[in-house]
């Protein structure tokens, strides 16, 4: 055997050893949560997030995660996922945490199930007086998701998107008829009825809200929308507080956190 023999064995076997320190993707996904949960747990964002959350909801013992996304595919869904066991340490007690999306293939199970010892479970089921101590967190969910977890579940406490800014994209009467309970929410968050309604800017203050879409002029034939009926006294809750979240800082996480809103629902007495 010539050196160049020589050469090209002790190449393919450097080779080898490479590929077998690298095939350890649970390992790789740990290290690389708990470097970027150090990071972000110091955060002021992720402080003033957990912060609203404890102060406006109602006693919390369980939080039902849904939408999360692929964790090694998608980065919105790992910084989610920190927020979610940031959230899980800032809460007083021993919180159960139940998470799901069609998306989690086994190595997302493996990790969220061994290492952050959450249930990954499809079906979600409580006793009806639990619900009022469940958060939904739901980054980034369909509309129609939240609309179904309201509708079915009727939950008081939702850390999600913002249903008020998808309102603007849409007519009034086109969001009733689509998803009536957000629809409801966002009319009750935009105007004045009685309920509790606020935006939160980054520094933790605090204004009302009116509704007026971007970009729109008065004029003087303004357009007159029709008067439409929420069925507001069929609504299991009667107002809503709402604090949208802007993180100014645009940090490592990129959109992961765009548009997402904390929706505490009063029940109807």
């Amino acid at each position: 055997m010539g050196d160049n023999d020589v050469d090209f064995v002790t190449i393919r076997r450097r080779r080898q050893n490479d590929s077998k320190r690298d095939v350890d993707p649970y390992g790789h996904l740990k290290a690389r949560f708990e470097k970027f949960f150090s990071i972000v747990a110091k955060d002021p964002f992720f402080k003033l997030i957990a912060h609203t959350v404890v102060e406006n909801s109602t006693k919390l013992t369980h939080i039902r995660c849904l939408a999360l996304g692929n964790l090694a595919t998608d980065s919105s869904a790992f910084f989610q996922l920190c927020l979610l066991k940031y959230l899980q340490d800032y809460l007083i007690g021993d919180i159960d945490v139940s998470v799901y999306d069609p998306v989690f293939d086994d190595l997302d199970v493996q990790f969220l199930q061994d290492y952050l010892h959450y249930k990954v479970e499809k079906e979600y089921s409580l006793d009806n007086h639990l619900v009022d101590q469940v958060l939904f967190f739901m980054p980034h969910a369909l509309y129609s998701t939240i609309e179904d977890i309201v509708r079915e579940v009727k939950p008081l406490n939702l850390l999600t998107n913002n249903v008020v800014k998808y309102s603007y994209n849409h007519s009034d009467a086109e969001n009733l008829r689509k998803i009536p309970n957000c629809a409801t929410i966002a009319h009750l968050v935009t105007t004045d009825q009685g309920f509790k309604a606020s935006v939160g800017d980054s520094d933790g203050g605090f204004k009302v809200v009116t509704r007026r879409k971007p970009g729109k002029r008065m004029s003087s034939k303004a357009f007159i929308p029709p008067t439409l009926d929420y069925h507001l006294e069929s609504r299991y809750f009667s107002s809503v507080y709402s604090k949208v979240f802007s993180d100014p800082s645009s940090n490592i996480w990129n959109n992961a956190f765009s548009d997402l809103a904390f929706i505490r629902l009063f029940k109807r007495q």
